[in-house]
C-alpha cells in the first residue's frame, strides 16, 4: 500500500487510498500543476471510513483519537462520537487520526530523524504533536535549555520550539530530559536483578524502595552511556542526594560482582551483563576504598 507522502502516520489515509485515491489531492492536474482539491463525501466513501474508524483503528490509536481508552466497539456512544467527526471533511477525519496516531507513538524518535534539518513542514507539525501531547511527562524548562533554543527569557510552546530547533538537536535534548529506551533497565531485566538485591527491612515500603533503586541503577547506566560527571544526571534521576555516593556503595558492597556472576551467561540479560562488565574493567580495583571513583 503506498503511503501518502511517505507518512506512516496517515493511517486513515492510507487505509483508504487503494481504493478512493488520496484524500487531500483527489483532482491533480495532469499538466504537474499540483492543486488542492481534496475529497468529498460520498456514501461509500462514508461508510469506508465509519467503518475504519469502527473496527481498523489501533487501540492505542484509539485512545487519543476517542479519550476514553476503551476497545472500540460499536456502541451508541463511540458510534455517536464517530457522528460527529463525519461532520468534517474527509481529509479533516483523515487529519485528527493522524494526529491521534502521532500523539500515541511512545518515542519522539520514532516521529522525526536525527537531520540537520525539517524534510517536511508536516514533520515539524508532528514534533510539535509529539511535545504538546507528552509536555506534562517532561521537564519542559530543561527540555528548552538542552535543545540549543535561544531565547529571551521567554518559554516556547512546542510549536515555537520546533520553529527553530533543529531535529537532531531536539532529539539530543529530549534523549537527555526524557531518557533514551536503550539505557534503562527493561521490566523483564529488573525482574532479574531484584533477587540479588539486599532486601534491608523495607515492610510495606518494598515497592517503593524497589522503583527508587530501580531508578538509581537507570541512572548509573545512563552517566556511564553518556560521559557525564554526576552533576549532569538529568533532574528524573535524582531520586536522592547523591546517586554517586549510592553507587560508590553498592561497588564497596560487591553488589555490581554479585549480580555479574549471578547473571552472566543469560542470553536475555546480556545488554545487563555487558554494563557490569564494564563497572568491572573501570572500577574494579576501586570496588574496596572510596578513593579512585570519579565523581
Amino acid at each position: 500500500m503506498a503511503e501518502i507522502l511517505g507518512n506512516k502516520f496517515e493511517l486513515l489515509a492510507n487505509y483508504l487510498e487503494p481504493k478512493f485515491g488520496n484524500l487531500y489531492e483527489f483532482n491533480v492536474a495532469n499538466d504537474g500543476d499540483i492543486g488542492y482539491d481534496p475529497q468529498e463525501w460520498t456514501d461509500e466513501l462514508r461508510e469506508a471510513v465509519r467503518h475504519y474508524l469502527l473496527h481498523e483503528v489501533p487501540k492505542d490509536v484509539g485512545t487519543y483519537l476517542f479519550g476514553d481508552g476503551s476497545e472500540l466497539a460499536a456502541d451508541a456512544s463511540k458510534e455517536a462520537h464517530i457522528d460527529r467527526m463525519l461532520e468534517a471533511e474527509p481529509w479533516e477525519v483523515a487529519q485528527e487520526v493522524r494526529v491521534a496516531a502521532v500523539a500515541a507513538t511512545p518515542s519522539l524518535r520514532d516521529v522525526i530523524e536525527p537531520t540537520e534539518d525539517w524534510p517536511l513542514e508536516d514533520v515539524r507539525l508532528d514534533a510539535a504533536t509529539w511535545l504538546e501531547t507528552h509536555r506534562e511527562k517532561v521537564d519542559w524548562a530543561e527540555l528548552v535549555e538542552h535543545s540549543r533554543y535561544h531565547h529571551s527569557g521567554v518559554t516556547p510552546t512546542p510549536l515555537e520550539l520546533v520553529g527553530r530547533v533543529a531535529p537532531c538537536d531536539l532529539l539530543a535534548a529530549c534523549d537527555y530530559v526524557v531518557g533514551s529506551v536503550d539505557f534503562d533497565l527493561t521490566d523483564a531485566e529488573w525482574a532479574q536483578m531484584v533477587p540479588y538485591l539486599p532486601t534491608g527491612r523495607w515492610g510495606s515500603q518494598q515497592s517503593e524502595v524497589l522503583k527508587r533503586k530501580r531508578v538509581i541503577f537507570n541512572a548509573i547506566r545512563f552517566k556511564m552511556a553518556y560521559i557525564l560527571t554526576w552533576n549532569e544526571l538529568p533532574s528524573r534521576y535524582r531520586v536522592c542526594k547523591s546517586v554517586y555516593q549510592v553507587f560508590r556503595h553498592y561497588l564497596r558492597a560487591g553488589l555490581f560482582d554479585r549480580l555479574l556472576r549471578g547473571l552472566r551467561g543469560d542470553a536475555e540479560m546480556h545488554r545487563v551483563t555487558e554494563w557490569l562488565e564494564q563497572i568491572a574493567t573501570r572500577y574494579g580495583d576501586a570496588k574496596a576504598t572510596t578513593q579512585g571513583v570519579p565523581a
